[in-house]
């Protein structure tokens, strides 16, 4: 950390990169990860058509995911009355070396206090029936809170398993929030029942 309290990152530090974030360990913290926008490329026409017709698009630009993870983390809060235990945890926003990050919550092994493994690397190793019950609870939270999601994949769940390994959480760690223009499954019960069915099933394929 420098005299002022920049954190310092190495550019090739990030230990994964996902939906416009390179992401980092917090060198201080280790219950926390920052997660820092690749540097935009030149946007073509129609991206910067789609960019006017998204007021959000203008205002946040390339910070636009925190917005989307913010907003849609407090939906979540009004709807529980508690924190989400499918989603991390905001916790705020820092300066480093490459620029402004976004803090947010390490989801970690209880078994070992180590990253928790994405779904995806999680059942190169295990059998998918012992995932089930966790997944299960995941889908019945989203459900529950109309939590949205912009991409459903394997890598972008982590599996929270207990002392003795067994999976006890689902935690979405990218593609939080709703990327279309309109926002419709944010508003419409039915809007995001429908897609929830669709989203579920196609990913309970892949499992």
């Amino acid at each position: 950390m420098t005299d002022d309290g920049t954190i310092e990152l190495a550019p090739d530090g990030y230990i994964a990169r996902g939906n416009g974030s390179m992401v980092f360990r917090h060198p201080t913290d280790p219950g926390t990860l920052l997660k820092i926008p690749v540097a935009a490329r030149p946007e073509r026409l129609r991206r910067r058509l789609s960019g006017v017709l998204r007021p959000s698009k203008r205002r946040f630009g390339g910070y636009r995911e925190w917005f989307r993870e913010y907003d849609e983390y407090i939906a979540a809060i009004r709807k529980a009355g508690a924190l989400p235990g499918c989603l991390p945890a905001p916790r705020g926003f820092v300066q480093t070396t490459l620029g402004p990050a976004f803090a947010v919550e390490m989801i970690r092994d209880l078994t070992d206090g180590a990253l928790a493994l994405t779904v995806e690397a999680y059942l190169d190793a295990h059998d998918p029936h012992t995932l089930r019950p966790a997944l299960d609870r995941f889908f019945e939270e989203v459900a529950r809170l109309r939590i949205v999601f912009f991409d459903l994949r394997l890598y972008n769940l982590c599996v929270v398993r207990d002392g003795s390994g067994v999976p006890v959480r689902v935690v979405a760690i990218d593609s939080i929030g709703e990327n279309t223009l309109l926002g419709v499954r944010k508003w419409s019960a039915l809007s995001h029942r429908l897609w929830l069915r669709h989203a579920r099933a196609d990913f309970m394929r892949r499992v």
